[in-house]
């Protein structure tokens, strides 16, 4: 994240390219990469802006270094991502008066669900997409175009379209990628008797998780 970061301001403007390049030739080549630099650097690219626009896409993807606990490599994302918003003067969400700051940043993460990412944002301003009614209108949408087409290869009964269409958007509860993963893979099956396996209490997954 934070080399992305950097990569894009410094490919927006060659001043900050020269002081990152200066910073690093000065810098031991092994630790060139380290997570402190990398921190330094990107602060120093943003105190230089008085507004500046940051956006985080999948923070629950976040999965750290391989054999790294996910979670503690979010955690460490998140507090990153605070202490910028107090020094830019921001307190969960809010704006910034331009009077009392020198510099503000805006802050958008978008995230799947998970006890973690509910605990540590719960302060800030959120947009819950999976209790908006045009977001779970989509998704129906969606299942039952996929659920017709499975009807159409299987040849399964209109009853049995039914009961799968219900079964995926109440298992999916708002979310649009269960519902993708989940279509896809029955649809993906051989043969009646590998989708029919797919459908047993068992094999039917309750969770992203399992899906």
């Amino acid at each position: 994240m934070l080399l992305s970061l950097l990569s894009q301001s410094v490919s927006q403007d060659e001043v900050f390219l020269d002081s990152v390049y200066q910073r690093c030739i000065r810098t031991d080549q092994e630790k060139i990469q380290s997570l402190s630099l990398l921190r330094e650097l990107a602060e120093l690219v943003l105190a230089a802006h008085t507004t500046y626009f940051i956006f985080v896409d999948g923070l629950d993807e976040c999965l750290g270094v391989p054999g790294e606990d996910f979670e503690k490599a979010q955690r460490e994302v998140i507090d990153w991502l605070e202490s910028l918003g107090r020094a830019s003067g921001v307190s969960h969400g809010h704006e910034a008066s331009v009077g009392d700051n020198e510099h503000c940043i805006w802050l958008l993460a978008s995230a799947q669900r998970s006890s973690l990412l509910e605990e540590r944002l719960s302060q800030w301003e959120t947009i819950q997409l999976d209790s908006v009614d045009s977001h779970l209108n989509d998704i129906k949408v969606y299942v039952e175009s996929e659920s017709t087409q499975i009807q159409r290869k299987f040849h399964i009964s209109i009853d049995a379209r039914l009961d799968l269409t219900t079964r995926v958007l109440s298992t999916a509860k708002g979310m649009f990628l269960y519902a993708k993963v989940e279509l896809g893979n029955l649809l993906n099956q051989y043969t009646v008797a590998f989708f029919k396996r797919e459908l047993v209490e068992e094999n039917f997954p309750k969770g992203m998780d399992q899906a």
